[in-house]
Parts: structure tokens; sequence; C-alpha cells
């Protein structure tokens, strides 16, 4: 039986069957159609609506499957609501209701969101061992090419690989992804987009881990391969962030090169990655006004843009350091209005690199300073780039350090 079905004609014979448990559940999952589709005021209208539908149920006069399921929807709303740690109480709650014999993947779906509970709660050891003990109930389901179950598999797999990157425990991460890309490639059943979408997940994490470890070469080529990814997926939207992100990853491995004294080749490709996600993000919101669309400026993707565009510019030598610098300054104060702490962060960074390049020393570190004290709580694997240049005393740019 499906986790998200409100009734089932063999509940009606069971003792302390309730109707109005039954009507209710009907109602809840109707709003949790409408939330998931919905956002702002709207989204807040209809999880309130779940949980007002189940305000006040019986359990004592309710059957276990319709208890499990009052506390599965409230736990759903929980999370739309951002209330984590009453979701997680309420998925929780719902696993108490499962008979030892219950369908394994309800107990492995029933695990997966509660697990996503405990991430959002940044506890990322208690969230590893609850997707783990998800992935092991998925394992002893007789199903396993169920597309349903494909689709649970893999993003259990991948948020595992997410969790264990987190706690920098990067060959866990990698033996995880590994297993994602098997999925993304291999699954039968699945549509070719889906399919290109999940390997351009799988790719984008790829270069994530090998980025954090010091290969920058092999990031770029994963980096590049997610764009190709998303591009045949057909998601133009998440294309300018990919195209970001490749150029990042290609400009860690000219940096690299540059350090050793080699000419790097890449930054013609980074050019082009970084122009082409820049006039995407204008395209879209263009085409988003042409179809009378309301349209909210990506204002961190732009200014992530900007500061790939100032980055390259340092390393391909184009453009006069103080007309960086000044730009740089400018979209800092720019940032901070935004108040994205990562984004703040990463503009310091690229500051700091900046003012290293031109022999402001003591400039450089105070900005490297200020760059970790925003990216600890939210990037904290983005500091080491900063540290390193604090250690090297702010004389060369930190990622050629």
């Amino acid at each position: 039986m499906q986790l998200e079905t409100p009734h089932n004609p063999g509940w009606e014979r069971l003792p302390k069957y309730s109707p109005i448990t039954a009507q209710r559940l009907e109602s809840a999952f109707s709003h949790l159609t409408r939330a998931r589709k919905a956002q702002g005021p709207l989204l807040q209208i209809e999880t309130q609506g779940i949980l007002d539908d189940l305000r006040d149920i019986r359990f004592h006069n309710s059957v276990a499957p319709q208890c499990l399921r009052v506390w599965y929807l409230r736990g759903q709303a929980y999370l739309l609501q951002r209330r984590y740690g009453m979701a997680e109480r309420s998925f929780a709650n719902s696993l108490k209701y499962l008979s030892a014999d219950e369908d394994h993947l309800i107990h492995a779906r029933l695990r997966y969101h509660c697990g996503l509970a405990i991430h959002e709660q940044q506890r990322f050891p208690a969230a590893i061992a609850e997707l783990k003990s998800a992935l092991r109930e998925l394992n002893a389901h007789q199903s396993e090419t169920h597309e349903d179950v494909i689709d649970l598999r893999f993003e259990i797999l991948r948020r595992l690989a997410g969790e264990t990157f987190l706690l920098n425990s990067l060959e866990e991460s990698l033996a995880f992804l590994r297993q994602s890309e098997e999925i993304a490639e291999s699954a039968t059943g699945i549509e070719a987009a889906t399919s290109w979408e999940w390997q351009g997940i799988v790719a984008w994490m790829f270069a994530l881990v090998y980025q954090t470890s010091h290969a920058p070469k092999t990031a770029y080529e994963r980096a590049k391969h997610a764009v190709e990814c998303y591009r045949n997926a057909g998601l133009l939207s998440s294309l300018p962030r990919a195209e970001l992100f490749a150029a990042v990853c290609g400009m860690d491995w000219a940096a690299r090169q540059l350090y050793d004294r080699v000419i790097p080749d890449v930054l013609t490709d980074v050019a082009t990655l970084i122009s082409d996600a820049r006039l995407r993000l204008v395209t879209l919101r263009t085409a988003d006004s042409d179809f009378g669309h309301s349209v909210a400026s990506d204002k961190e993707g732009d200014a992530l843009g900007n500061l790939a565009y100032l980055r390259y510019q340092r390393l391909a030598g184009q453009g006069s350091h103080e007309q960086r610098l000044a730009e740089l300054y400018a979209l800092i104060e720019h940032v901070k209005l935004i108040g994205d702490q990562a984004l703040i962060g990463q503009a310091y960074l690229t500051c700091g690199d900046e003012l290293a390049h031109g022999g402001q020393s003591k400039q450089a570190c105070e900005n490297y300073d200020k760059a970790i004290k925003h990216l600890r709580k939210v990037a904290p694997l983005l500091i080491a780039r900063a540290e390193r240049g604090i250690a090297n005393g702010g004389h060369i740019p930190s990622d050629m350090v």
C-alpha cells in the first residue's frame, strides 16, 4: 500500500476504523498536493490546512494505518514550513505505527523524510544514520526495478553522498556517488530527461568532492559534464549556476597551472562559460517578462557571475588591478544587502586574492579573515583557501598557494 494513499477499503474491517479520520486524511492529502506547487502565502495557507484538518485526531479511535498517515502528513507540513524539529518528531511518531511485516518501501520513505528533517537541523551524523537505515529497508524491498523504488534509492544515495561530504569523509562520499551514478546512467523505466538530470546532479557533486580534495583538473572535467547533462535535460534555468560552477573549477585549475609557471589553456573555455552564464541569466528574465510572469532578479546568480568574471580577469591579466578592486569593493557592499552569508564570504575571499595580487598583503589578510567569519557557519569547506592565504601572509592569492 502506498504511503500517500489516504484510504484503503480493507481498513474498514479493522477494529477502531474511523470514518472521520478518513475524511480528514482525504482533505489533508489534497492540501499537500497543492502545497507542493505553492509558494509564499499560498504555501502557508495549504500547509496550515493540513495541520487544521488533522487537529484533535483521536488516535485511540483510529486504526494504525490511519495514525501513521496522520503523523506523516504533519511531518510533510512541518517540512514545508521549515519547522524541522517538529517534522522530525512527526516522522518518528509515524514509524511507531509500522507493523513488523509492513511494506519496507513505506519504512524506507519515512526514514528518508526523517533524515531530511535531521539534516536541516545540521545534525549530519544523525542524518547519515537515518538515511542508512532507509537504504537498508529499501534493500529489503522485493521490487528493485519499480520507478518509485529507483527514484527513492537515487535520492537516498545522493543525499548520503552529500552528508558524508559535509563531514569531510570524502572517500565515503565518492563511494555513494559512484552508486548514484550507476543508477542515473543505467536505470530502466525512467525518462531520458530525468536520467540526464540525475547525471548532472551527480557530476556536480563529484566536482565538489574533487575540488575539496585538491584535484582541480578532475573537478573541472566533472563540472563541465554537469553543464552538458543539464543542457541535455533541458533544465535551462539551472544552466547558469552550473556554468558558473564549472568556470570556478576551471579557474582553480588555471591558478594551479599559473603557480607551476604553466600557461593555462583552460581560461578560454572559462571565459565562454562565464559569458554564457551571465547572458543566460538576462535571457531567462527577459523570457519570463515577455510571457507576463512576475520576474524576481536572480541577485545571487548575478553576483556570482560578477565575482567569477573579476577573478577571471585577474588570472587572465585583463583590466587594471585598481579597476577590479573598485568593482569588488562595490560588489561587497551589494552582496551585504542581499544578505547571503556564503556569497558575502566569497566576495571577501575574491577581494583578498585581488589585494594579494596587487601586493597589499595586510589588507589581503584582513579580507581573508572577514571571509572566514562569514563562511564558518554556512560553508566551512570554503574556509581552507582563506586560511591558506592568511598562512602565506597575504603575499600570494589564496587560489595560487
